[in-house]
């Protein structure tokens, strides 16, 4: 339904088990499906890094140690990459936050 009307999702998640205490496994599997983007930043779920682990063909161990600045992204049509995160303070205008706060 969602690709049906040109809408473009992007998923980001710690844990698959925060979904599923929300919508139930069969509701999560059917958002992550219809995601174009997936970005998995880390954590320590188990389950949730054993699926990252088999989408990006790594073992679990290796998304559960994974680096703090790296992050996982799904994209639909590509391979599964790990990237660097982005750093907000980077940005030019970080320093104009403290001004609307």
């Amino acid at each position: 339904m969602i690709r049906s009307r040109e809408i473009s999702v992007s998923l980001i998640i710690h844990s698959l088990s925060q979904l599923e205490s929300l919508y139930g496994h069969a509701k999560v599997m059917t958002i992550i499906n219809n995601a174009d983007n997936l970005l998995y930043l880390g954590g320590q779920d188990v389950e949730t890094a054993r699926y990252i682990g088999i989408k990006a063909n790594e073992p679990t161990y290796s998304i559960l140690n994974m680096s703090l600045p790296k992050a996982w992204l799904f994209t639909r049509g590509r391979m599964p990459r790990e990237v660097e995160k982005y750093d907000l303070k980077e940005h030019d205008k970080y320093k104009e936050l403290d001004k609307i706060a």
